[in-house]
């Protein structure tokens, strides 16, 4: 395994996946005591991952000197590092870490991006609906490691770019939690 970018080390990724899945674990357990349905009841697949990816982004922001969230809303990187900016508002950046999450292991965006992404694999549990996070992987990726969807003519689904194979093979050899 190469080098981590901007000293993230597999520690921080330990840090980050004990509190996303222990904010579940809190949440759920008061939800459920006060008669409410649990997160993942509530909220749509797609709004699942992004607070999965919003919860490690928050929690690698907390543990790392270095990184702040960009507050920019749709903003690229998710993660930006504070030494690369003025300001934690960023349209379009160089310097950071896109975060993606799924259930599955497609990972998708709006855009075709280069840059570093991390992907997050996770599970949700039966067991007061909270959640696990199976995998988190690492990879710096460009252009070619995307393949465009557009939408079907009378499609509404909104235009999206997968990860490819090699984008993939590339995410699978930098495995920083899981197996």
């Amino acid at each position: 395994m190469s080098p981590l970018p901007y000293g993230l080390t597999k520690q921080h990724i330990a840090y980050a996946v004990s509190q996303t899945e222990r904010y579940f674990t809190h949440i759920n357990e008061a939800a459920i005591a006060g008669g409410y349905p649990s997160l993942l009841q509530i909220v749509a697949s797609n709004s699942a991952s992004g607070l999965v990816s919003d919860l490690m982004i928050l929690s690698l922001c907390d543990v790392h000197d270095n990184f702040v969230r960009n507050t920019k809303p749709g903003g690229f990187p998710d993660i930006l590092t504070k030494s690369d900016y003025d300001t934690d508002h960023i349209q379009k950046g160089c310097c950071g870490i896109e975060v993606k999450s799924t259930k599955k292991e497609v990972w998708q965006g709006h855009n075709v991006e280069e840059g570093w992404f991390m992907a997050i694999k996770y599970t949700p549990c039966n067991i007061k609906h909270n959640i696990t996070i199976n995998n988190v992987f690492l990879a710096q990726l460009v252009a070619d490691d995307w393949t465009v969807c557009p939408r079907k003519e009378g499609s509404r689904r909104t235009p999206t770019a997968n990860i490819n194979k090699n984008g993939m093979c590339k995410l699978r050899s930098c495995v920083l939690y899981g197996d």
